[in-house]
């Protein structure tokens, strides 16, 4: 169990401030404490994730390149962070903690915009901080990325969370998926036509020059996501539970910002409810950038039942459901076993 508790402590801490506080953010200092807390964490790690030989072997490989063959090695944001650290610091850790301030900035942000930030930080807590987070750091940074852009977009700045989704194709390619979720909310033709060249030459290019590696990697199934399926329901259990609550959904209705990331959200949702038994793996990691839907809408249905006399039973339920989600993966997860377990990090080494 020992081995457990380094990943279990964390949730507890968040658990014990969202019902405390029924999740409102009282008091920053707690708030910052906890961020810089998961940046030591996630950025000190030692040898944690499926991926970090992989990792390694880039980093020292890039740092034997010149600058521009070093960005042409891999996704080119990552591979320049390599490339400045390794000329300089001469450390993956440094690399990590670097990536690891970008992922949980804009995490925190994200989450401090809604109404109960210690209970969203809760829900992203067992599968996008502690899977994601510590085993693609890649794709970790590219998905914080896209939860800043959503912060952007719903506070009305469009442009500016384009830019944030454009910089996160720099660290992984997949965020290019996230890239329609935004035209929706652009008045400008030429804009709208704009972007959409830029995504269909994207995606061409990708085509063309990665599909392979694609396919081989996650439609034939070389590697296979198990917890795809219960990722996903999760999506769909909270939307019914907000039907339940709410018959008539008003992001069905209207046409504002958080209307369109939450229809989009939907869609998305229910088509990979279908494609998520046929296609685990691809599903479960094109999703991971729509993991802002399960927050957003559970932050609508609390706020419905605010007043309610079981507003608190509701909060502490949804945290025992993806307490359960984290022991599930620790426990019967092979890569937990092989990759996360037990944790280790440089500073207490």
């Amino acid at each position: 169990m020992g081995s457990y508790i380094a990943y279990i402590f964390p949730y507890i801490i968040l658990s014990l401030f969202a019902i405390r506080h029924n999740g409102i953010l009282r008091g920053k200092f707690p708030w910052i404490l906890f961020y810089v807390f998961l940046c030591l964490f996630i950025g000190f790690r030692e040898s944690i994730g499926g991926d970090w030989l992989l990792y390694n072997k880039f980093f020292i490989e890039i740092s034997k390149l010149s600058f521009f063959d070093a960005i042409r090695y891999t996704d080119p944001a990552y591979a320049a962070i390599n490339w400045i650290v390794g000329r300089t610091f001469g450390t993956i850790y440094i690399v990590n903690f670097i990536c690891a301030l970008i992922f949980f900035s804009c995490i925190f942000i994200f989450c401090s915009k809604q109404p109960y930030p210690w209970l969203c930080l809760a829900v992203l807590y067992p599968y996008l901080i502690v899977v994601v987070g510590m085993g693609y750091t890649r794709q970790s940074v590219a998905i914080g990325l896209s939860l800043l852009a959503v912060s952007f977009f719903l506070d009305g700045k469009v442009y500016r969370s384009l830019l944030v989704i454009m910089l996160s194709v720099l660290f992984h390619k997949s965020s290019l998926s996230f890239i329609p979720v935004f035209i929706l909310g652009l008045n400008n033709r030429k804009v709208i036509f704009s972007m959409l060249l830029f995504f269909i030459a994207m995606m061409t290019y990708i085509y063309l020059f990665y599909w392979g590696h694609i396919s081989e990697l996650y439609i034939k199934n070389l590697v296979y996501s198990q917890g795809a399926v219960l990722r996903v329901g999760l999506g769909v259990f909270i939307l019914c539970l907000y039907f339940m609550v709410n018959p008539s959904p008003s992001f069905f209705l209207f046409a504002d910002r958080q209307s369109d990331l939450l229809r989009s959200g939907v869609i998305v949702t229910c088509i990979s409810m279908i494609l998520v038994f046929y296609y685990p793996t691809l599903v479960d990691r094109f999703y991971l950038y729509f993991i802002y839907f399960q927050p957003l809408l559970l932050m609508l249905v609390l706020d419905r039942i605010h007043d309610s006399k079981y507003f608190r039973h509701v909060v502490a339920f949804f945290l025992l459901l993806y307490f359960s989600v984290l022991l599930i993966w620790l426990y019967l997860s092979p890569f937990a076993n092989l990759f996360w377990l037990p944790y280790k990090n440089i500073l207490s080494i």
